[in-house]
């Protein structure tokens, strides 16, 4: 109801109370009909407000994820690259380890494992539709609170981790590759390490190894893998969410 229209009812229950030709019966009778319509009006205009404010967030979950599993599809597939990419780092370790404990080392795995000393990854998340969310402050826009708090721990827990994780692994490879660049003999020919049996057999080396195999073994693999699941999961819950 406009505000014209509430003066309008409220002067017609005001002319009703001071009319002389009309006992108080009367004018009471006319009072409350002009306050129920005032009343009635009121709370039917703010339903239909409320009404559609409902529709108009129902629309903008429902665009907000659509988008999102878009984006956590892109995470599900980075993350499983990334976990791959830590399954042949560790093979590379526990290979160059077992060398440093005397198997006698194979020229063809070598070269093939030696990139282990200067590689690394980050998951790159696609994080900014979801933070475009936090920043409005529209949380609020998802019902399904158990879907909300999911989305949350994912992007505000798995997520970073995971990116903790990979900054010390790429710390890591940093001081390992150093160690190899200071130590290593390289030939001339091939730019092969000529000292590779020397070099894994020293006692800090086998210790940068001992470490690697540790962290991706105990932490890498077991978050990449909590990332996974998390995805898959979310993705799943929103499909439900959408039908």
């Amino acid at each position: 109801m406009s505000e014209n229209e509430i003066v309008k009812h409220v002067e017609a229950a005001y002319k009703a109370a001071k009319d002389p030709e009309k006992n108080w019966l009367h004018k009471l009778k006319e009072i409350l009909i002009e306050i129920f319509i005032i009343v009635f009006a009121v709370t039917l205009s703010i339903w239909f407000h409320n009404w559609s404010d409902s529709l108009h967030e129902r629309k903008e979950e429902r665009e907000f994820l659509v988008g999102l599993q878009k984006d956590i599809r892109t995470d599900l597939k980075n993350a499983q690259n990334d976990s791959a990419f830590y399954a042949r780092e560790l093979a590379s370790l526990l290979y160059f380890r077992r060398v440093g404990a005397g198997e006698s080392p194979k020229p063809d795995s070598i070269k093939m494992y030696s990139p282990v000393f200067f590689s690394n990854t980050a998951l790159e998340p696609a994080i900014s539709r979801y933070e475009g969310l936090k920043g409005s402050g529209k949380f609020g826009i998802i019902e399904n609170k158990e879907l909300l708090n999911d989305i949350i721990d994912l992007h505000e827990g798995v997520i970073k981790h995971v990116e903790v994780l990979d900054g010390y692994y790429s710390d890591y490879i940093t001081r390992m590759g150093s160690f190899v660049q200071e130590h290593g003999e390289l030939d001339q020919a091939d730019d092969s390490v000529t000292n590779s049996r020397d070099l894994l057999r020293m006692s800090q080396m086998r210790f940068h190894l001992g470490y690697g195999i540790s962290f991706i073994t105990l932490n890498v693999l077991r978050y990449q893998d909590s990332c996974i699941v998390h995805c898959q999961k979310l993705i799943g819950q929103i499909d439900k969410e959408l039908q």
